[in-house]
């Protein structure tokens, strides 16, 4: 790509501490810079950060990385993608790749030098400046910016890399002018608003952990106008099953999906597998507060009838584990769950819902990676377990091996804005340091209700203030405001959760634990303490944990008898039932 020499201001500087003129036109993609200042141009707001990092190296070692600037918008095109240098977003196909910060920056450092070789030292200069760090840091970074590009270093498409020296570009590279990009993922049906621990729960209620819901995966989703159509008269019961399992996941598809096991138990009595799918249904509703207090009640009901009609079927024991965990009963959970375990062939479904509605729950997340591994190993292409996967190493605080599984999911067909998944990408952006890209990953999971009474821009504030201290009384202030201008009905269970961890994370504990405990008690309208309680385990919620309330809250949720018998949560001691956590 030819580029006249009068459209740029440019410097040129192509090996370390080496200036080099280029006289004439400028063949754009042998090296490109987005936005180098010469010394007489002022940074603004809309610079790359890498333009500062210039001003800082340019008496340094390492300027010879730099070269150009352009007076409109810097976008690159290498190979199949997309980068909006300005506003540090890369895509392909149509489709958002999502990074961290450090991430983006390694990428433009290599597109900007492409295709010369950039050293080690010089990586870290540009992309870590003011900050020490070694080699290993660095081979770090470049594996996260593969596999967020998908590249295979032992098949390179992107990125090549000389043993000891460093890394480069091996694509080609072309400036392109701006242009707008409007990517298309898909969604599911239903907009889920929840924390990491609590999309789990719902990923494994309704996003196709049970065998009839494995269908969801590989069928589209039926129009709304479908979703509340009475089921179709001549069906046998198998029929009414299968269509069962290929529902939207929303209120009227669940709803949908009632109608249609209702209709199969009528044709056919003795079909325990529907018996287990409905229990599964009513469960599902429960938690989504779409019905009534007997909802649990009913659950149970459909798995004993299902355990009448075929004795030791796992799917069933299962469910009644699941509810047993709901109500804070977890040693009949645990009970429960080893019983469906011991089955001949349980399938990565049931260790994955043991993983997270007893074992994460309760804080043993050590084990639950265990067992979500185990299920990870018997299906390997389920989405579904690869997400829980990815949430628990999340969790865990294992951020890169829940990186590499997030793109994994996404790899795999799951949506990149539905739960788990669009925590997990924000959570990563949050450690990377990327607070305006964490904000804006959160903003997708938010509900039509929560985003017209101002989430947006609550969240923008809420990751200002976790990235300033000093913005943390607004961000406490814009959340109560947030909480007193949404309709009770639609701050359900799930945007509770949320905001707990957010008032946690700017320092507003009092706000939390009073949302916490509103939170149990609303659970326990219906004779249960919930069971998405697993986020309490992660990294961020420490100050919480840490605070002498938490005592009497896990009393609350019943946990403390579960550590008796199985032993305290990761991290923690119990002694004479008064848990310490690190």
């Amino acid at each position: 790509m030819l580029v006249p020499r009068n459209s740029f201001k440019y410097i040129s500087l192509m090996g370390v501490g080496a200036w080099r003129s280029v006289d004439g036109t400028f063949r754009c993609g042998t090296v490109c810079l987005a936005r180098y200042l010469l010394h007489d141009v002022s940074v603004t707001s809309s610079d790359s950060l890498l333009v500062k990092r210039y001003r800082r190296l340019q008496a340094g070692p390492e300027k010879g990385i730099f070269l150009k600037m352009e007076a409109q918008k810097q976008c690159y095109q290498v190979a199949d993608l997309f980068i909006d240098a300005d506003h540090e977003r890369v895509w392909r196909d149509g489709r958002e790749i999502y990074m961290g910060k450090l991430t983006f920056d390694m990428l433009i450092t290599l597109v900007h030098s492409a295709p010369e070789l950039v050293s080690v030292d010089t990586l870290i200069s540009v992309v870590w400046a003011g900050t020490v760090v070694g080699p290993e840091t660095v081979s770090q970074r470049v594996k996260r910016l593969r596999v967020a590009l998908g590249d295979d270093p032992k098949a390179p498409r992107y990125i090549g890399g000389v043993r000891g020296r460093g890394y480069r570009l091996i694509a080609t590279v072309e400036c392109r002018a701006a242009m707008e990009v409007a990517p298309a993922p898909s969604r599911r049906a239903l907009q889920w608003r929840a924390s990491l621990a609590g999309a789990m729960a719902l990923l494994l209620l309704l996003g196709g952990s049970y065998g009839w819901l494995h269908m969801r995966q590989q069928r589209k989703a039926q129009p709304a106008s479908a979703q509340t159509a009475s089921p179709p008269t001549g069906a046998t019961a198998a029929q009414l099953y299968a269509q069962a399992g290929s529902v939207a996941l929303s209120e009227p598809g669940l709803r949908k999906a009632m109608l249609l096991l209702d209709g199969a138990i009528a044709q056919q009595p003795d079909f325990a597998p529907a018996f287990v799918a409905r229990a599964e249904v009513r469960v599902g509703l429960g938690l989504l507060g779409y019905e009534p207090a007997d909802a649990l009640e009913g659950a149970e009901r459909d798995a004993h009838r299902a355990l009448a009609l075929q004795p030791g079927l796992h799917t069933a024991n299962a469910v009644l584990g699941i509810t047993s965990s709901y109500r804070g009963n977890w040693l009949d959970a645990e009970t429960q769950f080893r019983t469906a375990l011991a089955a001949q062939d349980p399938g990565a479904a049931v260790r994955a819902e043991y993983a997270t509605f007893v074992l994460g729950s309760a804080g043993h997340l050590q084990q639950a990676l265990l067992e979500l591994n185990r299920a990870y190993h018997l299906a390997p292409s389920s989405q579904s377990t690869v997400v829980l996967l990815a949430a628990m190493n999340a969790l865990a605080g294992n951020d890169y091996a829940a990186y590499r599984l997030a793109v994994l999911a996404r790899d795999l067909g799951y949506p990149e804005n539905s739960p788990p998944l669009v925590q997990i990408l924000a959570g990563s952006a949050q450690r990377d340091g990327d607070f305006t890209q964490a904000a804006r990953l959160a903003q997708n999971s938010l509900s039509p209700a929560i985003r017209s009474a101002g989430g947006a821009e609550t969240l923008n504030i809420v990751y200002s203030a976790i990235a300033d201290p000093r913005r943390r009384p607004a961000a406490h202030a814009a959340l109560e405001h947030l909480l007193r201008s949404v309709d009770q009905s639609d701050l359900d269970i799930i945007t509770r959760v949320d905001i707990i961890e957010w008032f946690t994370q700017t320092d507003a504990l009092d706000s939390a634990y009073a949302l916490a405990d509103a939170t149990i008690d609303q659970f326990g309208r219906s004779g249960a303490v919930g069971n998405t309680w697993g986020f309490l385990w992660g990294e961020e919620m420490r100050p919480f944990r840490q605070d002498a309330r938490f005592q009497g809250l896990v009393k609350r949720l019943k946990l403390v008898s579960e550590w008796q018998r199985n032993g305290p949560p990761d991290n923690c001691s119990l002694k004479e039932q008064r848990l310490n956590c690190a």
